[in-house]
């Protein structure tokens, strides 16, 4: 006997096919942070080197609202600060339908050119990015600018 859809709930599933298949969603999960943190990190270690025109490989020509614009963005406040240290700590990461969301909390140190401070700041950052013929790009961030 079939049971009707809503009779189906946590109570009438078998534990051992239960209990696999939160494993295999949290294995789901841990793998999605582990590729949003890569494709993070590559994006801040372009930043922290300061390597002007490198950054343009990792930005899809279809970023929000303009790609020559973050571009220029970015390369200015890597001019104007040193980066000392950047700490990424991948919250959630979704892959769909060609798109990769990645949600993370940060907290960065750096020296704003010409001064001997040092300056502190954290914030949260959500990257988007899209499946182009070459890989993952850049399309568009919400959140608290890194940069």
């Amino acid at each position: 006997m079939m049971l009707p859809l809503a009779a189906c709930n946590s109570q009438t599933i078998d534990p051992a096919v239960k209990k696999a298949g939160l494993e295999r969603s949290a294995e789901i999960a841990k793998k999605s942070r582990v590729e949003g943190y890569k494709a993070v990190k590559a994006i801040l270690d372009v930043y922290v080197s300061n390597l002007p025109g490198k950054l343009e490989g990792f930005v899809s020509n279809n970023y929000m609202p303009s790609k020559q614009e973050f571009i220029n963005h970015v390369e200015q406040n890597a001019l104007d600060k040193t980066i000392t240290n950047i700490e990424v700590i991948v919250d959630n990461a979704t892959f769909v339908q060609g798109i990769f969301a990645v949600n993370f909390d940060w907290n960065r140190s750096y020296m704003p050119k010409g001064s001997a401070s040092q300056t502190i700041d954290s914030g949260t950052t959500n990257f988007v990015f899209v499946k182009e013929a070459d890989g993952w790009r850049l399309m568009q961030i919400n959140g608290s600018d890194i940069f």
